[in-house]
């Protein structure tokens, strides 16, 4: 896995890795199929839920922080950089 600063701070306090621990369980549970979110099949996606997700001033301005997050997920997820034609 790519290495990531966990301790940058992204937001008044809010670190990449704080973001990414209170994600966790909310992504475990998409990626597993039991939610009403279909699973991620590209970072696109992925990128634009983890901005909807946290639209609290967490990554205004700081688009490397979301995009850090979002790599971090799709990696431990192994989710597609492209998107799959085909796919909805």
């Amino acid at each position: 896995m790519t290495k990531l600063n966990r301790n940058q701070e992204v937001w008044e306090g809010w670190t990449i890795g704080h973001i990414i621990d209170n994600l966790k369980p909310t992504m475990d549970t998409i990626m597993q199929g039991n939610s009403f979110y279909k699973p991620f099949h590209d970072v696109n996606e992925l990128t634009d839920f983890i901005k909807k997700e946290y639209p609290l001033n967490q990554f205004r301005g700081n688009v490397r922080a979301a995009k850090a997050v979002a790599k971090y997920f799709a990696e431990d997820y192994h989710i597609s950089k492209m998107a799959v034609k085909g796919r909805e």
